[in-house]
C-alpha cells in the first residue's frame, strides 16, 4: 500500500526527472498520495493456496507468494508498461512481485529497509528464497546501511552486485525546541 512517506518522497523526486509508474497491490491513504501514474493490481490469494502456503511458512519449510492469477495480470501490465527498471521496496514484500514475475530481461532492484533484513533473517525458508532470487542475473539488493547489507549477506545473498544507498532526512523540516534554562534544547 502507498502509505510510507519516504517512498512517496522518493517517487516524487525521481518523477521530476524520469517517467515513473507506481504499482501498488492496495492503494492506501489516497489523500496523501499525489502520483500521476499509479497502477493498482490487487493481490488476492486463493484461500486454499493461501492456507497451504501459510502452513509451510509457519513451519519454516517454504516462503512463497506464488499466485497464478496475479502473475498473469502482472505479466500483462509489465508488457504494456515496458519499464527499463523495476524497484521493489522491502525484501519480504518484494516476494509478491518476484514470485510472480516471469520477465528476467528487466533489472529489478530490491531495497531492504530494516525488519526485512533483521526479523526474517532467522527463517531458513526466507534465506533460501533470497539466495534464489538474488542469484538471478538482473536482481540486485539495495540496503540503506552497511549494517543492513551485512544482514542480507548473512542469508547467503551475493551482496557484491548490490549497493548501499543511505537515506537521508531533510533536516529543514524539523526545528529544535528550546526550553527556558536549557541551552541545548533538552
Amino acid at each position: 500500500a502507498l502509505t510510507l512517506t519516504f517512498i512517496h518522497n522518493e517517487v516524487t523526486e525521481i518523477a521530476r526527472h524520469h517517467d515513473v509508474t507506481v504499482l501498488s497491490t492496495a492503494r492506501g491513504n489516497t489523500g496523501k498520495v499525489a502520483f500521476d501514474n499509479i497502477e493498482e493490481l490487487p493481490f488476492r490469494q486463493n484461500p486454499v493456496l493461501q492456507r497451504i502456503l501459510f502452513e509451510l511458512y509457519r513451519k519454516d519449510l517454504l516462503i512463497s507468494e506464488w499466485n497464478p492469477a496475479f502473475g498473469e495480470k502482472l505479466d500483462k501490465l509489465i508488457s504494456r508498461l515496458q519499464p527499463d527498471l523495476i524497484h521493489c521496496h522491502f525484501g519480504n514484500e518484494s516476494l509478491q512481485f518476484l514470485d510472480n514475475f516471469n520477465r528476467w530481461d528487466i533489472p529489478v532492484l530490491v531495497s531492504f529497509h530494516g525488519y526485512d533484513a533483521s526479523q526474517f533473517v532467522h527463517l531458513k525458508s526466507y534465506a533460501r528464497k533470497m539466495r534464489s532470487l538474488f542469484s538471478r542475473e538482473k536482481v540486485f539488493p539495495i540496503a540503506c546501511s552497511e549494517y543492513l547489507m551485512s544482514r542480507v549477506a548473512e542469508m547467503g545473498v551475493d551482496t557484491a552486485k548490490g549497493f548501499v544507498l543511505p537515506y537521508g532526512v531533510e533536516l529543514s523540516k524539523f526545528t529544535r525546541s528550546t526550553y527556558p534554562g536549557k541551552e541545548n534544547g533538552i
